[in-house]
Formats: C-alpha cells, structure tokens, sequence
C-alpha cells in the first residue's frame, strides 16, 4: 500500500472522513477496466479543499459532481417510490435520490436547499445537522 502524504493527514476528523470516503469506491468502481481522468481530478481536489474547508461538507460537494458526472443527479424531483411531482418537502435516499419524506419514513430536507445543493455543488445553504443527515446518506453507498 502507497502512503500519500496530505497536509491534514495527523487530523483524525479529516482522515477518517477521507478513508470512508475512499472505501466507497472500491465497489463503486471494481469493475472498470479504464478509469476516465475525471476521478482522480475530483480526489484531488478534494485533498486540497479538505484541507480547508469542513471534511464532510467538501465530501459532499464532490459526491455531487460525482453523480452528476455519472449522469445520475435526480434533479427533476420525482418520488422514486410513488412517482409523483416533489413540491416542498424532499428526503434523499441512498444516491441521493430524491423520495417523498413521507414515502420513505425519513427526515425531509426544504426542497429549495436541495436544488441548491445541486445547481451549485456547494453546501452553503446546509446547516451542520443537515450535512450529517447527508454525510448518514452518502454512507451507504456510491
């Protein structure tokens, strides 16, 4: 195994983000044969904005740019379990999939928070609660 050395690797926060992170991506990408230089231009980014900013809100951010990249960014705000229109109120489900908090039996986030998430890749408008019940989500899977 190849040790990188990053500048907050002493900072437990930031390194065990990091490694859960990066743990994700083993199944996530096992069976590529040839791997597009977008992944490792968004790791490392991420290195770097680690550095600075909040671990998981910078994780979450480019796990944004990675579903969008991947062509699997739901931003038309359908129910993947009733199908219908999202108008207010909006839970996320594993990808990030957009759900009806009263179809999945989970916290809901503004709908306007999540579009923002989405348009913009950044996590500004989140509260740190939130980034939680995001960071919660994004853990059970690529």
């Amino acid at each position: 195994m190849i040790q990188l050395g990053f500048p907050w690797i002493f900072d437990n926060q930031k390194l065990y983000c990091w490694q859960r992170f990066i743990k994700l991506f083993y199944p996530h990408l096992k069976d590529v044969e040839e791997l597009e230089s977008f992944y490792f231009e968004l790791l490392n980014s991420l290195v770097h904005r680690i550095e600075k900013q909040n671990p998981k809100r910078a994780i979450i951010e480019a796990y944004v740019k990675l579903c969008e990249h991947e062509g699997r960014l739901h931003t038309d705000y359908h129910c993947l379990l009733c199908e219908e229109k999202i108008v207010q109120e909006i839970a996320l489900v594993r990808s990030l999939v957009p759900i009806h908090p009263k179809c999945s039996y989970s916290k809901g986030f503004k709908k306007n928070k999540v579009d923002k998430l989405f348009r913009e890749k950044s996590t500004l408008g989140l509260n740190d609660s939130e980034i939680e019940q995001l960071w919660n989500i994004l853990l059970q899977g690529l």
